[in-house]
């Protein structure tokens, strides 16, 4: 009788490429199973000596986007737009390690007269693993430009960015090779003010080391 493979097993194959399939299956008891060795076709995201240990991965590449606001209570609102490239890698055992760039589209926009200096840029670190849900992604900023005397008025640093499961972004499989997912979020904000929305999307496009991602 054929054991059937745990779904996150089936997620952790369609992620992290073909290298260690074999392996993968015949340990799917655990679904994280011990590095299995390289495929030739793997390149990983920062490459090591040849033949050095965990240098098998896959190399996803895609964009992320989002809308956010903050929603006074006293009325008004304050808008901004984002748009950038993410890449991250992926290992045999599922764990994700990534990296973005966002930029915000046109000005801040709000309903009011401010005089505020606003964020133009952002560089983020993407973490995460794959899970029976999909891949599940968690941003930090790890920096911003103007690097000082400068906010972000609108809601992506105080939505996506607030470290917490709710700010997991998950993305599914979205034909062969590829995988989008999306995050709404909603937040009060510290000061008691308004809430704080977000949309946001991410796609990704697998590039090196997932053969077999289509399934077949």
């Amino acid at each position: 009788m054929t054991r059937r493979i745990p779904k996150v097993a089936v997620w952790v194959l369609v992620f992290a490429g073909a290298a260690g399939v074999g392996a993968f299956i015949a340990a799917h008891s655990n679904p994280f199973p011990p590095d299995v060795g390289a495929s030739p076709s793997v390149v990983p995201l920062t490459p090591g000596p040849a033949g050095s240990p965990g240098n098998a991965a896959a190399i996803w590449k895609g964009s992320i986007e989002s809308s956010t606001a903050h929603l006074l209570y006293v009325g008004g609102r304050c808008e901004t737009d984002w748009r950038g490239t993410l890449v991250v890698r992926i290992d045999p055992n599922g764990v994700a390690d990534g990296r973005a760039t966002v930029r915000r589209v046109g000005p801040l926009r709000c309903d009011f007269s401010t005089t505020q200096a606003q964020i133009a840029s952002f560089e983020l670190a993407a973490h995460g693993t794959v899970t029976s849900h999909g891949l599940e992604l968690r941003f930090t900023e790890s920096g911003s430009t103007p690097s000082s005397g400068a906010d972000d008025y609108g809601g992506f640093l105080r939505t996506i960015l607030v470290p917490g499961r709710r700010s997991t972004l998950v993305l599914e499989r979205a034909g062969p090779g590829k995988a989008e997912g999306t995050l709404s979020m909603t937040r009060v904000d510290s000061e008691g003010r308004g809430t704080y929305v977000s949309h946001t999307r991410a796609r990704l496009a697998c590039v090196r080391g997932c053969a077999g991602s289509d399934g077949g």
